[in-house]
């Protein structure tokens, strides 16, 4: 799958994953990279495309990730785990940790939203909804099942229940299946 060079720059999370929902027989598993440019994107992306299983898809997060506000989302947590009934247990998967801190939406440095639809009608009805509320389709992409839609954020109130049902404001853009 191609997509524009801009969605490979700047500190994203890169996922390997296996879904309940695309009949998986073996253990379900993640495995998590982190890149900080292009250059890195496209080695971990590689790397992901080759430990990939059949039906296992490669994810890789919309929106950059500000490294400042990740770094103070963890050491937060950090200090919140000393509270904990076992405070150590907070190091016992750290990489799941600092992962969860750059996907948080408060450590987002862009804020790009997607849409997943999954039909042609979907697809046609929130592009029509869109256009009427003026709200520019930025990116477009086909799935396995229907098509992403990637935009600029805006007042989502503006959406109906239909649409809103479909956005992901902390979006994992697909890159192969």
């Amino acid at each position: 799958m191609n997509h524009p060079p801009v969605y490979t720059n700047g500190t994203r999370v890169l996922m390997l994953c296996s879904r309940n929902k695309d009949n998986i027989t073996t253990k379900k598993r993640s495995i998590f990279r982190i890149s900080h440019n292009s250059d890195e994107f496209d080695e971990a992306l590689a790397e992901l495309c080759s430990l990939k299983a059949p039906r296992e898809r490669v994810y890789a997060s919309l929106n950059t990730s500000c490294l400042r506000k990740a770094s103070r989302l963890f050491k937060q947590r950090q200090l919140d785990a000393d509270y904990d009934k076992f405070p150590l247990d907070f190091y016992h998967r750290l990489q799941d940790r600092w992962v969860s801190c750059l996907r948080a939406p408060t450590s987002q440095e862009t804020h790009l939203w997607m849409f997943d639809c999954d039909s042609n009608e979907d697809h046609r009805d929130l592009a029509e909804e869109l256009k009427v509320i003026g709200v520019r389709i930025i990116h477009m992409y086909p799935t396995k099942n229907g098509v992403h839609l990637i935009t600029n954020s805006f007042n989502k109130s503006l959406l109906s229940e239909k649409s809103a049902a479909m956005l992901h404001v902390n979006g994992m853009m697909l890159w192969n299946y």
